[in-house]
Formats: C-alpha cells, sequence, structure tokens
C-alpha cells in the first residue's frame, strides 16, 4: 500500500504565461529498490485546450496498481474520470499458451499488459516479418515471445537467451515443446542485480550461435544492466551472428548533455565513468546510462553501422506523445554492412 501523499507548496518560481499549472508530486515505485519513491512536483506549461489528470494507485483484488496521469481534453475533463478494472483476456483469439510467469524475473514494467505487442510492433517497422531468424538478447519471462507465438510462419525462427535460470527453465517447459522453432538459452552471465553468482563476466560472453545467423537482433531494456565491457563485447557479438546487410534493435538509457543527464523515476542520473552514468551510485552496475557519444563510438567499434535513432520517451515524462514511433528508452537500429 502507497504512503500517504506528502503535501508540498509550490515554490513562488514558475514558467511565465497564462497557462502553466502546478503537477503534484507522487508515489511511484522504484523497481530497482522494491520500494515506493516519492516524485516531487513541478510547474508545467499546459498543452494548449489540455488539462493534466495525476495518476492515482488503484486497489484490486490483486492488490494496488498505479493509473498513469494524463493530458485530457480541458471541455471533456470537467466531467469526473471513471476507473475501469482491466478487462478480462479474449477466449477467442490470442496465443493459446500460458501467458508470461513475471514473478519469476522481476525486471522491466508490464506497461498495462502492452510490453510485448509495443516491442512487436516496433520490430515490425525495422523488418521483423513471419518468415524472420529473430534472436532476442534478455528474452527475460518471454513477454516478446508469447507475442509472436501466433506470428512466424514455417520458416520463421525465435532464438531467445536471458541469464534467469528460472525463467529459461520455465519457457523451456512451457512454450518450447508448444512453440516449433522456438529456442531458448540460459546464459549463465554475471550480473551485479539479477545473477551475482553467474560464472562468465558480461566481458567475456560469447553467444552460442553460428557466425551471420539472424536476419534480426533485438536487445530491449539489457544494455541498462551491463557495464561498459559487457556492451561493448555484446554489440560485437551482435555483429558476428547477424546476417550481412541484416539489423539488430537496442535500446539504451542515453544520455545527450553531460551538464544535465536527465532524471528518471525520481532519481537523477550521475556520472561514475567517461561517458557512463546511473541512477543509483552506491549500488554498482545497477541502472546504467550511456552518454549518446559514447554509444555510438561502440556501435562503430563493434563494426556496426547506424541506421536510426529514436529518442526515448523518458526525456519527457510528463508531455504528450508525439506522432510517429514511440519507446520508453532511446532506441538505436544498427545493421551489418554488407
Amino acid at each position: 500500500m502507497p504512503p500517504r501523499a506528502i503535501e508540498e507548496a509550490p515554490p513562488e518560481e514558475k514558467p511565465a504565461g497564462d497557462i502553466v499549472a502546478w503537477i503534484t508530486g507522487y508515489w511511484g515505485w522504484d523497481d530497482e529498490a522494491k520500494d515506493y519513491l516519492w516524485v516531487s512536483g513541478f510547474w508545467r506549461v499546459m498543452p494548449p485546450g489540455r488539462t493534466w489528470t495525476p495518476g492515482a494507485w488503484q486497489k484490486g483484488a490483486g492488490g494496488h496498481r498505479w493509473v498513469s496521469g494524463y493530458w485530457g481534453v480541458a471541455a471533456v475533463e470537467s466531467q469526473p474520470t471513471e476507473y475501469l478494472p482491466p478487462p478480462p483476456n479474449s477466449l477467442d483469439a490470442g496465443p493459446s499458451i500460458p501467458a508470461p510467469d513475471v514473478s519469476l524475473h522481476t525486471v522491466g514494467k508490464e506497461d498495462g499488459g502492452q510490453r510485448g505487442p509495443k516491442q512487436r510492433a516496433l520490430l515490425e517497422h525495422f523488418g521483423l516479418t513471419p518468415a524472420s531468424n529473430l534472436l532476442e538478447i534478455g528474452c527475460g519471462v518471454g513477454r516478446l515471445a508469447y507475442e509472436l507465438s501466433d506470428y512466424f510462419e514455417p520458416a520463421g525462427r525465435y532464438t531467445g537467451f536471458d541469464i534467469s535460470e528460472a525463467a529459461i527453465d520455465w519457457l523451456n517447459e512451457h512454450y518450447a515443446p508448444a512453440l516449433p522453432g522456438f529456442r531458448f538459452d540460459h546464459l549463465d552471465v554475471a550480473n551485479p542485480r539479477f545473477n551475482p553468482t553467474g560464472r562468465q563476466e558480461p566481458g567475456e560472453v560469447r553467444f552460442p550461435y553460428p557466425d551471420a545467423g539472424f536476419d534480426l537482433v533485438v536487445a530491449f531494456e539489457v544494455f541498462m544492466h551491463v557495464d561498459r565491457l559487457g556492451v561493448e563485447v555484446y554489440l560485437a557479438e551482435i555483429a558476428r551472428v547477424l546476417r550481412p546487410g541484416a539489423r539488430a534493435v537496442v535500446t539504451f538509457m542515453a544520455v545527450y548533455d553531460d551538464a544535465r543527464p536527465g532524471r528518471y523515476a525520481g532519481r537523477d542520473f550521475v556520472a561514475v565513468g567517461d561517458g557512463v552514468y546511473t541512477r543509483l551510485p552506491d549500488r554498482s552496475g545497477w541502472s546504467l546510462g550511456y552518454h549518446d557519444s559514447l554509444i555510438r563510438q561502440m556501435i562503430s567499434e563493434a563494426g556496426l553501422q547506424l541506421d536510426e535513432t529514436i529518442e526515448g520517451s523518458w526525456h519527457r515524462p510528463l508531455e504528450p506523445p508525439t506522432p510517429g514511433l514511440q519507446h520508453g528508452c532511446d532506441v538505436y537500429v544498427v545493421a551489418r554492412p554488407g
């Protein structure tokens, strides 16, 4: 249950203009600290014709869930907001396998059950087809695999690996037998948060797959948990297993300004190395960010070319979504030349 809200007095200094509103603070949930975290309020210039409806914790059968705030149409927002319960799962369509067991590997936000569908839409934009041979780095509990379980043609293939043995064991028990062409592998790679007793360091990893075996590789929200040497090795391995001309979609928490590295979930990024940042400086290897120039350097040194980038929405948490592709983290689309 979230604590009682903290009463904050808005500061006298605020942006100029007539459409300025005070956005109240709230208790967010910090997945890394496993605790509630107070996010302070601030002044905000409102989008024209919009008004802010604050988020709220709603109590349900399984505990409390966070309902995000939103910018609504001012004329409509004069009416009370009604929060409806989540809809039941469809019985007529969708995968015939069990939904991922998120208790096995507590990493990443569920995003209202839309994490897998959003990932699939992004990958389709960058070349995923039912005939693709896809490798997912950090497949976790199988959110993307679940979304793709009824997607591939017979020629299509999905391979995923993760450092969580519990997650991979569950996927091999519940998904692999029911999904021809799907493969799940465990790599016992050390990680200070998720696998502290791992036998292999990230900088020593070699993916257990042949050269030029995949026409698409993806790593969603992986490199925020990997140190610089590990990122360099992973990018080199991506280049090795990609077919010439094929692409990879990888995400980072990218920093663009040394003087203002950014703030996420109530914590500021601070520098801990040349181009390396963290939100949790007292926990080595947790919640890492990398400067955009360093990311581009590591991509180039791995033998990959940068095709496209998408700035993550985490840089603008309270702004309405802009048209086009969206993702929480910063997206880097790279390709193996050839």
